[in-house]
């Protein structure tokens, strides 16, 4: 039985003149195995010094490991057919597992790309209208989609040209917060200055700048910025958090006597607040903000005078028209009154939006859920029927972190892997312009 249950794995080099650092007697082993399923993958390992390992586990017993120290390759290993297997790849600081069921004798079961030897919260993402922007944990950050007479990919791309997967925005690697908007994206360095590309109307960019298609500075000790359908952006500033505001953001009518003026640079607002802020999200011409001891305030201008607390109640995570209170549970803004939505329990931990569409969630078992607008599959339950309540999606439960657009979505898993679906300008990064109705993997 031992001899049926042992695996085979396989790591090939994926870069001309990356070498491998296996030891000789570490070496893959041919399979004498006639009756045999597979399973393979990718491991990213940044070039860690290795101490990677696969390993099969049936029935509970380790049926073998191989240690690899490859800055990244393939695997492929023998398992029985038709039998549930658990696959852990970890190393001495961080592990994933992944519980599967084989297919049929010569059937390969793809767990696709497992970022194992990187830090999977070194990773940044945020789906716009049509576009779509990374950070990897290396720092590095990336951007596709459409590219109309904006540039708001920021590649320095010639206008109306696309990007179907994921290009690289420069080359600095010390970027690690991003924001992507209506036609622009916003993007925050580890030293906290903030850059701004795409579209620059109305002030939208901070800048005194017009649709720059590439990164242009536009704040310095920024800690996270927040963009959407609207032409305007809110920041929270680096240790003092204070919370500020630049674009189309003063849409009060009268008779406030504040109409239609342009705020070209990042101008504080919620001086007459105090307390510092932790998370703010455009709504419309205005920003619903969470300050950190978990109160949630509303605003329709940059006037300090209109920034009003929303009730008393205590909050950990808002979006556009959906937030997760303190005690877990999900709500929704209907007008202007907050709803907890019913038979959803408590544990929700993560949730994002696009004002007006879709709403993704993630439970604390590591599910994921989806709600509202889905024209284009963007909550990605494989149909394009419009959901009134959440709906899981797949039986995953290994999500953490996901990103709402226009009319698309991004989300990674815990392993690393990044994933993407809803509709298709090359905002998914797949390298096509297909639409797709369930998360598909992409690689770059």
């Amino acid at each position: 039985m031992k001899t049926f249950y042992s695996f085979y794995l396989t790591l090939l080099l994926v870069a001309t003149g990356v070498m491998s650092c296996q030891k000789d007697d570490q070496a893959p082993k041919e399979s004498p195995l006639l009756d045999e399923a597979w399973v393979s993958g990718v491991i990213e390992c940044n070039g860690s010094a290795g101490g990677d390992s696969a390993i099969a586990l049936v029935g509970g017993l380790v049926v073998d490991s191989q240690i690899s120290t490859t800055p990244g390759g393939l695997f492929k290993l023998s398992v029985p057919p038709n039998t549930a297997v658990s696959i852990r790849i970890s190393n001495i600081s961080r592990q994933t597992t992944f519980n599967i069921t084989t297919g049929q004798i010569g059937s390969i079961y793809d767990l696709g790309f497992i970022r194992l030897c990187g830090s999977a919260s070194g990773l940044d993402i945020s789906a716009g209208n049509g576009n779509s922007l990374f950070i990897k944990p290396d720092g590095t950050l990336w951007s596709c989609g459409s590219n109309n007479e904006w540039g708001q990919l920021g590649l320095g791309l010639p206008l109306f040209t696309p990007s179907l997967a994921p290009d690289q925005i420069g080359t600095d690697n010390n970027w690690y917060k991003v924001a992507a908007g209506n036609l622009n994206g916003y993007a925050i360095k580890t030293d906290g200055n903030s850059y701004a590309f795409g579209k620059g109307e109305f002030c939208g960019l901070g800048i005194f700048s017009t649709n720059p298609s590439t990164p242009v500075l536009n704040g310095v000790n920024v800690a996270s910025v927040s963009s959407g359908p609207s032409d305007n952006c809110w920041l929270i500033k680096k240790g003092s958090g204070q919370l500020q505001a630049f674009g189309d953001i003063n849409t009060y009518t009268p008779p406030s006597g504040v109409s239609n003026a342009l705020v070209l640079f990042p101008t504080t607002i919620g001086t007459l607040i105090p307390g510092r802020w932790k998370q703010v999200l455009q709504d419309g011409g205005g920003a619903y903000a969470l300050k950190e001891d978990g109160t949630l305030w509303h605003t329709i201008t940059g006037v300090d005078s209109l920034l009003s607390q929303v009730g008393t109640d205590t909050w950990t995570e808002i979006a556009a028209g959906a937030a997760i209170r303190s005690d877990g549970t999900l709500w929704t803004l209907v007008g202007s009154n907050w709803i907890q939505i019913p038979n959803t329990g408590n544990s929700w931990i993560k949730i994002s939006s696009w004002p007006g569409g879709h709403r993704m969630a993630i439970k604390s078992d590591g599910s994921l859920w989806g709600w509202g607008d889905n024209s284009y599959g963007q909550i990605g339950d494989g149909t394009t029927i419009n959901r009134t309540t959440p709906v899981r999606i797949g039986m995953d439960s290994n999500w953490d972190n996901v990103s709402a657009g226009a009319a698309h979505t991004i989300a990674t898993k815990n392993n690393g892997s990044v994933w993407t679906w809803g509709q298709n300008g090359g905002a998914l990064g797949t390298g096509d312009t297909q639409d797709r109705l369930t998360p598909f993997q992409i690689y770059f």
